[in-house]
């Protein structure tokens, strides 16, 4: 049987060319053999078939899988820097719990050896004293009031007082006063806000004003007792001298308060209290520097006293209201200190 050589036919423009193959050459059929000569020859390679190449499913994923790290390897990651971390504070707790412990031996041993509390151990404060005035004062090496202490202010003296009118005008309340002096009482006028009070008693303790106020109701005045502060005074304006005189006249000032209130409310009163008094108050008064109402205030006092000594003396009736009278001129003024 003979071979069939291949034919191919191409339509090339709407024409169909129709090729021979004879081995490895392809003839065009139908072609003049004029143009034959002229015409170039091509061959036709026609590519081998080749297999497709098919890759699984599974391939692509452990491809992938080797690009990222996986989750266990991370977890074993934060594992080592968790460890580490824990490592470092362990360290740092064992540095500081040795410090302390350290420190702590070497301050007992301290104080087994030198037999006194250590220098870093707080200080006893030294309790404070409040005076029979009121005053706070430190103590001093035996316990007393230290020497030459100075206060920066005076502190507020609560009183009670025998009020027996309020006056609009200060002219009113000294009219007053005269006809209370005239019965053999005492008696001053106070300013009150705006208005003057007429005060003929006072005391330091209310249950003992009460009893002076009993005294005036018996003979027919009308009286009733209240509350009167003198208020704190700042001695910043002062002189060293003149702070230093104050703080102790204040004192003084209580001292006879207390002890002329007790003997207007009972006659029979004791007044042991008033050893010393006079000498202090004639030793402040000397200094020649003293401001003017300071000096007027020390003046009172010593006619408070001298009048107490005098009925203390004699038990004459006069003596006991006039210790009265002075320690009224003494609060007036005393309100007046700035």
């Amino acid at each position: 049987m003979d071979k069939q050589p291949n034919k191919i036919s191409i339509k090339i423009n709407g024409q169909e060319k129709k090729y021979e193959e004879q081995g490895n050459e392809i003839k065009k059929q139908n072609q003049p053999v004029s143009q034959s000569s002229s015409q170039e020859e091509f061959a036709w390679v026609l590519p081998e078939d080749e297999p497709l190449k098919i890759v699984s499913i599974e391939d692509l994923r452990h491809v992938k899988s080797k690009k990222k790290p996986s989750i266990a390897k991370k977890s074993a990651l934060i594992k080592r820097n968790g460890t580490s971390t824990n490592v470092v504070k362990k360290v740092i707790f064992i540095m500081s719990v040795a410090v302390v412990v350290g420190t702590g031996l070497g301050m007992f041993s301290l104080k087994l050896m030198t037999g006194e509390d250590s220098m870093f151990a707080p200080k006893k404060s030294e309790p404070v004293v409040v005076n029979n005035s009121g005053l706070l004062e430190e103590p001093g090496e035996n316990g007393g009031l230290a020497e030459g202490m100075k206060t920066d202010s005076l502190p507020a003296i609560s009183l009670y007082a025998v009020q027996a009118g309020v006056f609009s005008t200060k002219q009113g309340g000294e009219d007053a006063i005269r006809n209370m002096r005239a019965k053999g009482y005492a008696a001053a006028v106070v300013p009150n806000e705006k208005s003057y009070a007429l005060f003929i008693g006072i005391g330091l303790d209310e249950k003992i004003t009460k009893e002076i106020g009993e005294h005036y109701k018996k003979q027919g005045e009308s009286t009733y007792v209240k509350p009167y502060d003198l208020a704190s005074i700042q001695m910043d304006a002062w002189s060293k001298d003149e702070q230093t005189v104050m703080t102790k006249a204040q004192k003084s000032f209580n001292t006879l308060l207390s002890l002329s209130s007790e003997t207007a409310a009972n006659p029979s009163a004791s007044l042991s209290g008033l050893k010393g008094i006079k000498e202090e108050l004639v030793q402040l008064k000397s200094n020649e520097k003293l401001d003017q109402n300071i000096g007027k205030f020390l003046s009172y006092l010593l006619m408070a006293e001298a009048s107490l000594s005098k009925y203390e003396k004699d038990q004459g009736e006069e003596a006991r209201w006039q210790a009265q009278q002075f320690l009224l001129e003494a609060v007036s003024v005393y309100a007046e200190l700035k």
